[in-house]
C-alpha cells in the first residue's frame, strides 16, 4: 500500500459516508419521473386543454404543446381515449380564402423541438364523446409514439375558451 492511499478501514468509512449522503440528497425530478427500470419519457405534454362545447356537440378539439426532449425524431399517429369514439390529428389551413380542416396521418416530433397544437392550426379532433363534458371535467388521452412509447395524459375541459379562435367543425 502506498503512503498516499487511505487505509482499508478509512476507505470503507468514506464509502459508507458517501452512500448514506446519496440517500439523503434528493435526485432531480426528471430522473424520478419514470418508474424504476423504465427509461425517462422523451416527449412531454404541456398546457393541454379542451374548450367546453355545448352538451350535444358531436366533435370537440384538444390543444397542447408536445416537447420532444429526445435525440431522435418521433412520430405520433395513434391517439385513443375512453372518452371518445375516435381521436384524429387535424390541421386547419386557409385555401382560397376558406378555412378547411384536413386529417393528418401523423404528427412529426423533431428531436429537441416543440409542436404547438392550437386553435386555427394543428389540433386533435375528439369525435363522438361518451358523455357530455363540462368545465372542470378531465379527459383521458393515450398518445402512442412510433418508438413503442406511449403517454397517458389527463386533459382538463375549460369554459374560458375564446369561441372566435376555435376551429369550425363543418369540415370534409
Amino acid at each position: 500500500m502506498s503512503a498516499n492511499s487511505p487505509s482499508r478501514p478509512l476507505r470503507r468509512s468514506l464509502f459508507l459516508w458517501y452512500f448514506l449522503v446519496s440517500l439523503l440528497v434528493p435526485a432531480p425530478v426528471g430522473l424520478m419521473a419514470a418508474p424504476t427500470g423504465a427509461p425517462a419519457q422523451a416527449v412531454e405534454v404541456r398546457d393541454a386543454w379542451i374548450p367546453e362545447a355545448p352538451p350535444v356537440a358531436a366533435v370537440l378539439a384538444a390543444y397542447m404543446t408536445l416537447v420532444n426532449h429526445g435525440s431522435r425524431t418521433l412520430r405520433l399517429s395513434t391517439i385513443t381515449s375512453p372518452d371518445f369514439a375516435t381521436v384524429e390529428i387535424h390541421q386547419t389551413a386557409t385555401e382560397g380564402g376558406m378555412s378547411r380542416m384536413r386529417k393528418l396521418d401523423e404528427l412529426v416530433l423533431y428531436a429537441g423541438d416543440d409542436v404547438h397544437l392550437r386553435p386555427g392550426g394543428i389540433h386533435l379532433m375528439l369525435i363522438k364523446p361518451a358523455r357530455p363534458l363540462r368545465h372542470g371535467d378531465m379527459v383521458r388521452l393515450r398518445l402512442q409514439l412510433d418508438d413503442g412509447d406511449s403517454l397517458e395524459v389527463r386533459v382538463p375541459v375549460r369554459a374560458d375558451a375564446d369561441e372566435a379562435t376555435m376551429p369550425h367543425h363543418d369540415h370534409h
